[in-house]
């Protein structure tokens, strides 16, 4: 029931960034990429989707000229009893004046839990620039009508990046979310990565909201996470 949403995103996204400039690609149709990640906490939104447990991510990523598809696996733990959930999402992105934009819409499937309404789709949209050593991004996240008894969810969240050198930078950003039935707040979180080698990194991060009394995946917290590109 959700391909016109996906067809009209699609054909948006088109639209609106047909005149990006993307780089060169070799001889590949598809330029593939991709990442595993491991964190003491699974946050998402600036809160934990674990319920404080470790989580493993897997992301996979093809992509032909400015086009891209992927996919996404992770662990969960939600109160419904769901254990996983999985993504897949296709996108358009590309540089437009010095700024990196953004497009894409994702279809969600939460496994395991006991909820009959376990999926839904969201819209994703991000804007960075950087000068020099400092990157600026805005990203807002939509769902019509997300899984569970939430509909409207949206999530917006800015933040800024200084590289100090070669391995050290620092990060830090504030969101907002806004739910119907409405169970707003607002997030921070502030981090510091480190560049092991080219394509792995480590990030200690710190986070919190303005709503414990939504419960304790919304209290602050430190998580730490490896990430391996590839």
């Amino acid at each position: 029931m959700h391909s016109p949403f996906i067809l009209t995103a699609i054909a948006l996204g088109i639209t609106a960034l047909s005149t990006l400039s993307t780089p060169a690609h070799g001889d590949t149709f598809f330029d593939l990429s991709g990442l595993i990640s491991l964190a003491s906490d699974g946050i998402s939104k600036d809160t934990s989707e674990t319920d404080e447990n470790p989580q493993a991510v897997l992301y996979l990523e093809a992509a032909h000229g400015a086009f891209f598809t992927g996919a996404k696996l992770k662990n969960i733990k939600g109160a419904d009893g769901s254990d996983f959930q999985h993504e897949y999402s296709v996108g358009i992105k590309g540089d437009k004046a010095g700024f990196q934009l953004a497009l894409q819409v994702a279809y969600k499937i939460k496994e395991g839990g006991s909820l009959p309404d376990d999926s839904h789709v969201e819209w994703k949209g991000d804007i960075s620039r950087t000068f020099e050593r400092t990157t600026a991004k805005l990203e807002v996240e939509y769902s019509p009508d997300s899984s569970g008894p939430t509909k409207k969810a949206t999530w917006i969240n800015g933040s800024l990046a200084q590289k100090l050198n070669d391995k050290w930078s620092v990060s830090g950003g504030i969101g907002t979310r806004k739910l119907s039935p409405a169970k707003d707040y607002n997030g921070i979180d502030l981090g510091v990565t480190y560049g092991l080698f080219e394509n792995t990194s480590l990030d200690l991060r710190y986070y919190d909201t303005d709503r414990h009394e939504y419960g304790k995946g919304n209290e602050e917290r430190l998580v730490l996470k490896l990430t391996q590109k590839f």
